[in-house]
């Protein structure tokens, strides 16, 4: 029984990716680009900074 749930979930995962597509994907990699952008900004400042 438990097998059948989770077949169920993964064919609702592939649904949700297939609904999202690129879009989904071009969010995702904006969001890490920019959080990326503000950690490496935030070392600059902590760097830089007199202690």
């Amino acid at each position: 029984m438990t097998g059948k749930i989770s077949d169920d979930e993964n064919k609702a995962k592939l649904f949700d990716e297939d609904e999202q597509g690129a879009g989904g994907q071009i969010w995702v990699a904006c969001v890490c680009l920019g959080l990326s952008l503000v950690c490496s900004g935030l070392w600059l400042v902590l760097l830089v900074s007199p202690k």
